[in-house]
């Protein structure tokens, strides 16, 4: 039998100004699929916190875009929104881990995703290669 901790889930998190993509694993971690696409509004984090309570999220994963140049406008928002998110987050179980996300959003959209398939994608591809460390 298995322990009750491996058979939880990991969330990606592909924040943006106006749209937060999700992906999320299964329960064994090995496979990625797109999960939702919120809008970052009021009810950002009580979305968050509904999906971690209903999926058993045991991580989450928020991609961090850092690229060539250093940190941008972007990365700082996105590390405040993970200040955020651990103070927000009502399960202080959940691991919350910050990973480099650069490319992530061209390789989606080079897979031929429309713009709302963006986000999800993102955030899946951040997931895989969190899965397949």
């Amino acid at each position: 039998m298995q322990n009750n901790i491996d058979n939880k889930k990991f969330l990606a998190v592909d924040y943006g100004d106006k749209h937060v993509g999700l992906a999320i694993s299964d329960e064994t971690r090995t496979i990625a699929v797109p999960y939702r696409t919120l809008e970052n509004n009021e009810a950002l984090f009580n979305m968050l916190n509904k999906i971690c309570e209903d999926e058993k999220i045991q991580k989450i994963i928020v991609g961090i875009p850092v690229g060539f140049q250093g940190e941008t406008d972007q990365t700082k928002k996105t590390r405040l929104f993970c200040q955020e998110l651990r103070e927000c987050i009502k399960n202080k179980d959940i691991v919350i881990e910050e990973s480099n996300e650069v490319f992530t959003s061209k390789i989606a959209k080079d897979r031929g995703k429309t713009r709302g398939d963006i986000h999800q994608n993102s955030a899946v591809i951040l997931l895989e290669g969190v899965l397949h460390r």
